[in-house]
């Protein structure tokens, strides 16, 4: 199939420079182009890109070659006055950058940094939220705030200098709620997935119940009467948050493992935590877990072998590491829960659904800690 032909609404070049040309032969033809050409672009820059003079039209005007032409083009391409199309033509950029789509709306990601760093979930949920968002036309705009950087007054006004037309916030601390106050008195629909009981008013939650119970049924099952949890001390925040009280409710011994001191050896603390037969150990910090598996890996492999471990996050070590291991693991589905957002922001100006949308966790026993370190990786 031929190519179309190409129209462009310029003036002749005899028109614009009279007749033909000849340079002087003892100074350098490039530049002297490179100083007529320069200024014409500059004059017939418009609201929109438009294609400019053919090569071999400017090489049969001003007697050049074809090759000294395309030099010149280049230099006013890395200029910034053209750019040209592969195979095809050279434009004229417009004078100022505009949208090559319509955007429907921006939406603002809070993203607290060290959650993002260590958690390959966290990426997963906000790559794919962009990637749903760009899908229905909106702009998914990530704002990164790092440890209590998001409690500073001026965090409100950062995130409303953007401009943007809703906020998403993943898993906020119940310390932030000053914040979505601010946002919702400047009129931004604000939504939220949490995972804390503390934030019962979330549209999007994310619940370990249903799966914490499967894993008691199993483990009582499998002759397990001792679950341990490890913990760094009386005032931590756990991932699942209702762990205590489902085992509570259960046949099985609980024990919280907390770590003396800061200085404490963490090979010994976690060869600590499976001193018996018939014990399970549920990590419920993830950020504990991300702690010892990277400061400790060799002692938590061994913890994997003696005893059954469930997680909910996938783990920061190798895979040659874990071959043979298993874990239980507690799944949240975040590719799905970011699609349902997305959806979501797109059915309605208020963002948020009309009930609030329960995300269950699913128990997944003895997966291949292979998988879950690939996992973390792959991400």
């Amino acid at each position: 199939m031929g190519r179309k032909p190409l129209h462009r609404a310029l003036p002749a070049l005899a028109d614009v420079f009279g007749n033909r040309r000849r340079w002087d032969r003892s100074a350098d033809q490039s530049r002297q182009l490179f100083e007529v050409l320069a200024p014409l672009v500059q004059r017939l820059q418009r609201a929109d890109p438009a294609p400019f003079y053919a090569m071999r039209d400017v090489a049969r005007h001003f007697g050049v070659s074809v090759s000294t032409v395309a030099r010149v083009y280049r230099q006013l391409q890395q200029k910034g006055l053209l750019f040209r199309i592969r195979s095809s033509h050279t434009q004229i950029p417009s004078r100022r950058l505009h949208p090559r789509v319509a955007v429907w709306a921006v939406i603002a990601l809070p993203v607290w940094l060290p959650g993002f760093v260590m958690f390959n979930e966290w990426r997963l949920f906000f790559r794919r939220l962009e990637q749903e968002l760009r899908r229905h036309q909106f702009v998914g705009d990530m704002v990164f705030y790092g440890q209590c950087e998001e409690l500073q007054p001026d965090f409100a006004a950062r995130l409303l200098e953007r401009n943007p037309d809703a906020v998403v916030w993943f898993c906020p601390a119940p310390s932030d709620r000053p914040v979505m106050e601010i946002l919702a008195d400047a009129g931004v629909p604000t939504v939220h997935v949490a995972d804390s009981p503390s934030l019962a008013d979330a549209p999007y939650r994310i619940s370990y119940r249903a799966a914490l119970e499967a894993a008691v049924a199993d483990w009582e099952a499998d002759g397990i009467r001792n679950v341990v949890i490890p913990s760094t001390g009386p005032d931590e925040t756990s991932s699942t948050h209702v762990a205590d009280e489902v085992l509570a409710a259960s046949r099985l011994d609980v024990t919280r493992a907390r770590m003396a001191t800061i200085q404490t050896d963490l090979d010994a603390y976690v060869n600590s935590l499976a001193t018996r037969p018939g014990l399970a150990v549920l990590f419920d910090n993830d950020i504990w877990l991300h702690v010892l598996a990277n400061e400790a890996p060799q002692a938590m492999v061994r913890l994997f072998r003696r005893c059954r471990v469930s997680v909910t996050r996938s783990l920061p070590m190798r895979p040659t590491l874990l071959t043979g291991v298993r874990l239980d693991v507690l799944a949240v589905d975040w590719a799905a829960l970011a699609a349902r957002v997305a959806r979501d922001i797109n059915r309605g100006p208020h963002c948020a659904p009309r009930r609030p949308v329960i995300c269950q966790a699913t128990w997944r026993p003895r997966c291949p800690a292979t998988e879950l370190a690939a996992s973390y990786y792959r991400e």
